[in-house]
């Protein structure tokens, strides 16, 4: 997995990992799981996670 976030290239290293093993971007919080595919986009509208 690359260190940066796809939404605006923030350094991934720098999250946080969530209770269910997450990884959280500490920019804008899109939430990736362990092979890499982001799970979670806090802001969409409708987002189920």
């Amino acid at each position: 997995m690359d260190d940066a976030c796809p939404h605006k290239l923030a350094r991934l290293s720098l999250g946080k990992i969530n209770a269910d093993g997450n990884l959280i971007c500490r920019h804008r919080g899109w939430c990736f799981n362990n092979e890499g595919k982001c799970t979670e986009i806090p802001m969409l509208v409708g987002n189920q996670g």
